[in-house]
């Protein structure tokens, strides 16, 4: 069973699940399950300082939450149980992953594991970088018409009021991202836990206000993420209004095949 006391003390990417998985054999991997679901021996996301109750509506920000909170380890990063930073990727699996983004399709599977990002790689990366985030999408439409096409437009709005008051040298950044094509998807990154320290408290400063005016009770359950599809388009603001002051690394996000 995995535990706090187990998490490596100088990099620790942690592998978000709501389910039982083949962990790739990593040492920097660390699964975190998601919810307050049935314990699967895993370290959960629904102890010390949590919004675990919160994942049916912020899908993986729960885990990013608890990190926030709860974990000390200088380096940190966040995956998914079949998404993962690689060293290599296959252009026409890359390609063909964007266009099902956009089109809002399930991306296809790669048939074997591509290299990891590992111990050492990632920190080679980190030498001349802050931050590891995904190779951006580039959509077929402005970020701002594939959230109404996706979603729900009337959430992203409420957004745009409270950067407005809350964040207002963020709104240039904010209409440049929504009428250009470039979305940085999946809330995934490694990087400097400092960093990200203060990425989460603007983050979820935003997302708690936002919770007051969203009302996400019709939703199905796809949409009913909502926290988590607006925190995809606020990662893609956040970087280009902080991309002169941090080194950012993009790598390939790969979907490995169960």
């Amino acid at each position: 069973m995995s535990t706090l006391e187990n998490i490596p003390n100088d990099i620790a990417v942690f592998v978000v699940t709501h389910k039982s998985f083949n962990l790739p054999q990593e040492a920097v991997l660390v699964p975190i399950q998601v919810g307050n679901g049935i314990g699967l021996g895993y370290i959960s996301d629904n102890q010390l300082d949590n919004i675990a109750d919160k994942n049916p509506f912020f899908s993986e920000l729960t885990a990013l939450y608890f990190i926030w909170k709860n974990i000390k380890t200088p380096i940190i990063g966040l995956v998914h149980y079949r998404r993962y930073f690689v060293f290599k990727q296959n252009i026409v699996f890359w390609r063909l992953n964007q266009i099902a983004y956009h089109l809002n399709l399930n991306a296809k599977q790669q048939t074997k594991r591509l290299q990891i990002l590992n111990r050492h790689t990632i920190l080679q990366a980190l030498k001349n970088a802050d931050m590891i985030i995904p190779s951006p999408l580039v959509l077929g439409m402005t970020v701002y018409e594939h959230y109404d096409k996706c979603h729900h437009i009337k959430d992203w709005n409420i957004i745009q009021k409270i950067l407005a008051t809350k964040f207002p040298e963020y709104l240039l950044t904010m209409n440049q991202v929504e009428q250009g094509n470039i979305l940085y998807p999946y809330n995934m990154f490694i990087g400097r836990k400092n960093i990200m320290d203060k990425y989460c408290e603007w983050l979820f400063d935003i997302l708690f206000e936002a919770e007051k005016f969203i009302d996400c009770s019709q939703y199905n359950s796809y949409n009913q993420r909502v926290f988590g599809f607006l925190s995809e388009r606020l990662f893609t603001v956040w970087f280009f209004h902080h991309q002169e002051q941090y080194r950012f690394k993009h790598f390939f996000v790969e979907l490995m095949k169960e």
